[in-house]
């Protein structure tokens, strides 16, 4: 399995059974065959032994030009037995059959060794440059130096005019080789790639096309017409169909054309019509030939100039388009979450490139084998869902993860080596496949998977096209590696900050603690000195162990809260009521102000707010900011040493937690800089508070900001989108 060649089509995949050479070769025995008969009945004997159109050497060429060189042999090898029957059963020694079967052959390598070696595309004739190629090689260059050697043969075995019949072999040749290759290469091209269905109007239209040339060509060499004030030979009216073809279907039409037309006068000529009744039957002949050369020439290079700037305005707009679907994929991974975007991205190439599955893998984590992370499918590429892709195609994916682009066009191009991924092939009935690495950091991080799987359907899929996509979506999962890594970081620090959150809290949460301790002891002391007095009664007893259980309650809710804020939590957003959120913090601070003198008040939204986000981050969040507030008037006197705690519904429906000390207020400047790691406004303070404040709020989509009140003091408003309501 190899990268695909954009070079020349062959009727031949990369590895080549026998029975598949013998089938070529039959194929152009016949071809071949069919040739020869044509080119007999179009001969005028006893006026010349050449045929208007002589088939067996542009079939040659247009065979030689369909195979790769090393499989030109069996073209050769094909022709050669039907020339020798042919040839030794119109009476030729066999010394001469061989040497005309040379010649035959000449003309064909000729014409296609030259194309493979000076045209970009021998099989192509969609532009000026390559029709060019064609008609000086093929269509002139060949003809009329094979017909040298042809002339030679003829001139020494019939001794007739070297030079009269160099020139009637070398028109018969020239106009064969511009009327039938392009017409035999299209064709087998046509149905080797796939021919798209015709719409209704533009058959209607190439019917009519065909009907046109065949009646005017009836016409002009015929004789069933005349009329007054029209010439015995109205040639011109074969014009306007000729520029027909050429405008509308290309040079493949032009070669049609004249050769309909060809045949047509042949035809016409052998039951006595015009226009050969004035000239003798060899000159009429080759004025024919001329006719239909020198009006071909000019106009299969319009037609190629004309496919070409359709060809360059189908490929502007195609590349428009591709240039829109980067776009577009571009636009999804910025405008939706990441997992969005690979969902829709996948969605947009598999329609683009007229696929029935798309995957995208990925490495898990260094070293580790690649698994599906998204998948995309229609019709029969649902079959695909849900298997180990690397597992049912080991081969496959071990070259993409060696860093190279794999496309598979047929079945038959796996290796043979390959058979887990021929038989998966067979199995899921995939028709072609392509695989491209994803590479961030100098290493392949994942892969990009394409298949059609309907029979029959053989998708033209651009390397560099894929590549550029393949791009796109690498540089993508290196942004979500990226963000996975930040958010690793923020959650290490965040961690960090709860442990020192907690460490400034240790003699609040001391104090918390040896309250209830102290109860529960309190409470038992009583007890047994109840029971040793003998005066204990059960109601007694139940009330006492009653208090025990409420303080053993409050001191494993302080525990337990410790325990949350301590341990490190992955992201998992719920939904969470901000007035629930507020008092959990209240709980933890709750002693800590009673030591440091510091007024708590709080004022709740009169109806449950609702955010979405996790909760152990918004409370560490908004424990970092009440810490600081508490900070902020640890200087003041013990009046003034208040705090405000306020959550409310603001009008653009988002929830505020409102935060108010009344210190000293912040320096002019500092209302974003106090945001920044390492900045801060206290003697012992590290900078790092409102900072991982920030980060945990900026992650649940909302914004922090601080200001000073105008009655002194600092205001930290905590802003966070509110959730929808419950379903």
């Amino acid at each position: 399995m190899a990268s695909r060649d954009p070079g020349l089509l062959t009727l031949l995949p990369a590895r080549v059974r026998p029975a598949q050479l013998a089938l070529v070769a039959v194929a152009v025995a016949l071809a071949y065959y069919l040739g020869a008969q044509l080119g007999i009945g179009l001969t005028f004997p006893p006026a010349t032994t050449t045929s208007v159109l002589w088939p067996p050497n542009s079939i040659l060429t247009a065979a030689l030009l369909l195979l790769p060189v090393r499989y030109w042999w069996v073209c050769l090898a094909g022709a050669l037995p039907v020339h020798v029957l042919l040839e030794l059963d119109a009476g030729f020694p066999p010394y001469v059959v061989g040497l005309l079967f040379v010649t035959n052959s000449l003309e064909a390598l000729i014409a296609a060794g030259g194309l493979r070696l000076l045209s970009d595309s021998p099989i192509e004739f969609n532009s000026l440059r390559r029709v060019a190629a064609f008609i000086g090689l093929a269509g002139l260059a060949a003809p009329i130096l094979s017909s040298f050697a042809d002339a030679a043969v003829v001139h020494t075995l019939q001794d007739l005019s070297y030079w009269g019949t160099w020139r009637v072999r070398t028109y018969s040749n020239v106009l064969t080789e511009l009327s039938l290759v392009p017409v035999a290469v299209l064709g087998v091209t046509a149905i080797i790639r796939g021919v798209r269905r015709p719409s209704g109007r533009r058959a209607l239209e190439a019917g009519l096309l065909v009907v046109g040339t065949i009646a005017s060509a009836a016409w002009v060499f015929g004789g069933g017409l005349d009329m007054p004030g029209i010439p015995p030979t109205p040639s011109v009216l074969l014009l306007p169909f000729y520029f027909w073809a050429a405008a509308r279907f290309g040079v493949g039409a032009v070669s049609a054309a004249l050769f309909a037309t060809a045949f047509a006068a042949s035809y016409e000529t052998q039951i006595g019509h015009r226009p050969f009744d004035v000239l003798p039957p060899a000159e009429s002949l080759m004025a024919v030939q001329m006719y239909l050369i020198v009006m071909g020439i000019p106009l299969m290079c319009v037609a190629g100039l004309l496919d070409e700037r359709r060809a360059g305005e189908a490929n502007l707009k195609d590349r428009l388009r591709f240039e829109g679907l980067l776009a577009t994929i571009a636009s999804d991974f910025v405008r939706q979450p990441l997992d969005a975007g690979f969902k829709a991205g996948l969605r947009h190439i598999g329609e683009f490139f007229d696929a029935d599955y798309v995957g995208l893998l990925q490495v898990g984590t260094p070293g580790s084998a690649l698994h599906v992370e998204w998948q995309w499918s229609r019709g029969p590429g649902e079959a695909l869902v849900g298997i180990k892709c690397v597992e049912s195609f080991p081969a496959a994916f071990g070259v993409v993860l060696a860093g190279e682009p794999l496309i598979v066009d047929t079945p038959h191009d796996v290796p043979p080596g390959a058979t887990v991924d021929r038989e998966a092939f067979r199995k899921f009935g995939i028709q072609a496949a392509a695989a491209l690495p994803l590479r961030a950091g100098g290493s392949v991080q994942g892969a990009l998977s394409l298949a059609t799987m309907r029979p029959g359907h053989r998708p033209w899929w651009d390397l560099q096209r894929l590549l550029l996509v393949a791009e796109v979506f690498a540089n993508a999962c290196a942004r979500r590696q990226a963000e996975f890594e930040v958010e690793r970081a923020r959650q290490k620090l965040a961690s960090v900050a709860r442990l020192s959150s907690m460490g400034e809290l240790t003699a609040s949460l001391a104090h918390q603690l040896n309250q209830p301790l102290t109860g529960i002891r309190n409470n038992a002391e009583a007890a047994q000195r109840f029971i040793d007095s003998g005066r204990a009664t059960l109601p007694q007893v139940r009330d006492i162990l009653s208090d025990i259980i409420d303080d053993d309650e409050r001191a494993a809710a302080v525990i337990r809260r410790v325990r949350e804020m301590l341990g490190r939590s992955e992201w998992s957003p719920r939904r969470l009521d901000a007035n629930a959120l507020v008092q959990d913090v209240a709980v933890l601070i709750e002693s800590d102000a009673v030591l440091r003198n510091v007024a708590v008040s709080f004022d709740f939204a009169p109806a449950p707010v609702y955010v979405n986000g996790n909760r152990i981050d918004l409370e560490q969040a908004l424990l970092n900011v009440v810490t600081n507030a508490m900070d902020a008037v640890a200087d003041r006197p013990v009046p003034q040493r208040m705090v405000d705690i306020q959550t409310r519904q603001d009008e653009a429906g988002g929830v505020n937690l409102v935060i108010r000390d009344r210190g000293t207020g912040l320096p002019a400047g500092a209302e974003e800089r106090i945001f920044e790691p390492f900045v801060t406004t206290k003697p012992t303070g590290m900078g790092m508070g409102l900072a991982v404040a920030r980060s945990v709020v900026d992650n649940h989509g909302g914004s922090i900001r601080a200001t000073n009140h105008p009655e002194g003091g600092a205001v930290f408003t905590i802003s966070i989108p509110e959730a929808a309501a419950a379903t």
